[in-house]
């Protein structure tokens, strides 16, 4: 039947398009700390952003997060309410992010990392400000707000 053909057939294809959307150039680890962070807040989470932010030191890291305006927004969620350790680590992550020029330009369009960022400036520890403040003026600069 021609009706049911097409349903599948659709079916398919949305398939393959959710598979290939849906790809990272990011490497597994980074993929996994990444969902770490966009969970409860809580030691994991503290521990996922101290080890994300070492891996944030090499420029190919930040390159291939910058990409992904997801991991932008996962990084996001310890400075709205994580805890202390997590929500320094995550502003000290965005801060080397905003330093790539898209990293800057998915920030600077992003509503979500930007109250993020302006919830850890006003409800942060002062580590976590300064970083923040930093993540901000780096995007404004790089991003071109």
């Amino acid at each position: 039947d021609a009706p049911v053909e097409e349903r599948r057939r659709g079916k398919e294809e949305r398939k393959e398009g959710v598979g290939s959307s849906t790809r990272s150039n990011l490497p597994q680890e980074v993929i996994d700390l990444l969902v770490v962070l966009s969970g409860p807040g809580g030691a994991p989470q503290d521990k996922a952003a101290t080890e994300l932010r070492a891996i944030l030191h090499d420029k190919r890291a930040v390159a291939a997060l910058s990409a992904e305006p997801w991991a932008l927004k996962a990084l996001s969620r310890p400075l709205i309410d994580g805890r202390p350790t997590a929500c320094e680590a995550a502003a000290a992550c965005l801060r080397h992010v905003a330093l790539d020029a898209e990293g800057a330009a998915q920030m600077v369009r992003s509503g979500l990392v930007l109250n993020a960022l302006a919830a850890a400036l006003s409800r942060g520890t002062d580590a976590a400000r300064q970083k923040a403040a930093a993540a901000i003026a780096n995007a404004a600069w790089r991003g071109g707000a």
